[in-house]
Order: structure tokens, then sequence, then C-alpha cells
């Protein structure tokens, strides 16, 4: 009776694990930029990005992580800030700090965002900003165009230190 009651647990749990759809292969939004995670990784001039489509292309996963101990950002539909939504983000000693703006010209001012979620974490002299956003604004023909930079200081004011543009193809 037990070896009978003991296949019958075996059988469901097999079942119940096959009719679940795996998450392995998406970036987790833990503010580290880990090896593999990521689908598409380009460095350039000490400043990674990286990209990920979910499997149903709906979600888009980026990353942007350089040697800073100030904020970090990405800006997302353009090679240049011109347009481009930008997440601007900074790790002041375990306090992240998150914001969302619309670049015009050589500036950006503040705007809103919806169905984004973001992690930033400061780790080593290593600044590291995940967001997950939907894809189809900014993914277009199977390639992101994107610009990232980073700063020296925790704040949004200071010039950057760096920047470049990258097109990331999945």
């Amino acid at each position: 009776m037990k070896t009978k009651a003991l296949l019958i647990t075996l059988i469901l749990a097999a079942a119940s694990a096959w009719g679940q759809t795996p998450s392995i292969g998406l970036p987790v939004l833990d503010g580290t930029l880990s090896q593999g995670e990521y689908t598409s990784v380009q460095t350039i001039k000490g400043i990674t990005v990286a990209g990920s489509l979910s499997e149903d292309k709906t979600m888009l996963y980026v990353a942007v992580s350089a040697r800073t101990q100030g904020w970090v950002a990405v800006g997302l539909g353009s090679l240049k800030m011109n347009k481009a939504f930008i997440v601007i983000a900074f790790d002041d000693a375990g306090k992240p700090s998150i914001f969302y703006e619309l670049g015009s010209g050589h500036k950006h001012a503040p705007t809103t965002a919806s169905d984004i979620a973001t992690a930033v974490k400061e780790n080593d002299g290593v600044t590291t900003l995940e967001v997950a956003l939907p894809a189809p604004l900014y993914v277009k023909a199977g390639a992101l165009q994107m610009n990232a930079a980073f700063g020296k200081k925790d704040d949004i004011k200071t010039m950057h230190a760096a920047r470049i543009s990258a097109t990331l193809s999945f």
C-alpha cells in the first residue's frame, strides 16, 4: 500500500512539474550582472550593457554596469540622449534611488513610467542597474538602440564621466 501511495505521489508531482512554465534563462533583477544572465552583452569604454528578451518577446531586460561609486544610466530607443527613455540610478550606502527621465537635446527631464521594474546595487566600486519593461516600445526588427553613461557622484545632476551608444541584437 505504501508503494502504491508513493507511486501516485511521484506521478502527481511529475505531472505538476511538467505543466509549469520554467523561468530559467530570464535575468533576475537584483542589481548584479552575472555571467550568462543576458543573451546580448557589450563592453565599451568600461561600460557594460546587456539585454535579453522574454521567450514571447513581450518583455525587455536590460542592464548597465560601470566601475563607479556614483550613478549609472541607460537610455532606450535612441543612440543619443535626445528622445530616449532614460533610467538613472545610484545606490547611496544601500539606499537605492531610481529616476525616470526623457531626453530632450542634451538634457533630460522627469517623466512617468509604468510597467517597469528596476534594481540598482553598488558592490566593490561597481554600480549596476537592471530594468525590465515592455519590449515592443524599444525593440525594433530584433534590435535595441540604446545609450549608457555613468557619473562619479550619487546624484542625477553631475555630468557623465563617460557615455556610449550601442545596438544590441536579439
